[in-house]
């Protein structure tokens, strides 16, 4: 994948981890330790190996920049720092800040992925920067997103509860996601893209 892209773009500025995925509920007696692993793998650890792969061509670019760097001017009105024009963006869940029963795997999986984060961002500091979104409901039903995928109806209520009266879309993640490339000064962080759930009070009436 990498190198289809270099062949294609000539270079890669941004990679976003956004493979993932959960299992149907199961209660915790009846969960499997291969399906705990398989969901870690999933989430946690295809961000870990693109990241891996992705920040090592960095590493070996960003030494051939450094050196044509060494005497310019890294002013406002000069050239970027070779490690602030890339960057990683990893996709999470609000599900690693909060959950629900038999969610084990996924939150797991979700939460190694905030971890991860600035884990690389630490690593990686001498050539990208590192950051996440946790993201809330996203509507990805629908035949746009895949061959067979059926359309959710979301109700009124659905809607309602979010406070910024909507379901979270597609454009909402490529936004979050351009806006964690583009600001040179964000590094380590995770932003929380969720309509206002998760800072909305729960309890039971």
């Amino acid at each position: 994948a990498l190198q289809l892209a270099l062949k294609t773009f000539g270079r890669v500025d941004l990679l976003i981890n956004n493979a993932g995925g959960g299992l149907p509920k199961v209660p915790l007696r009846g969960q499997t330790l291969d399906d705990f692993y398989d969901i870690l793998h999933r989430n946690v650890g295809t961000a870990y190996v693109f990241s891996k792969v992705v920040g090592g061509h960095w590493e070996e670019d960003c030494e051939r920049l450094r050196s044509n760097l060494a005497d310019a001017s890294t002013s406002s009105n000069g050239p970027l720092p070779a490690n602030i024009q890339k960057s990683i963006v990893n996709i999470s869940s609000t599900r690693a800040l909060q959950s629900e029963h038999f969610s084990e795997p996924y939150a797991a999986g979700k939460g190694g992925v905030v971890a991860l984060t600035h884990a690389l961002a630490s690593s990686l500091s001498h050539v990208a920067r590192v950051n996440g979104i946790n993201l809330g409901w996203i509507d990805v039903s629908g035949p746009l997103y895949g061959p067979g995928r059926e359309a959710y109806p979301a109700s009124k209520e659905d809607i309602a509860q979010h406070w910024c009266n909507k379901i979270g879309e597609s454009d909402d993640v490529a936004h979050a996601a351009l806006f964690l490339h583009e600001n040179y000064f964000m590094n380590g962080q995770c932003i929380t893209l969720d309509g206002g759930m998760t800072k909305r009070m729960q309890y039971v009436e």
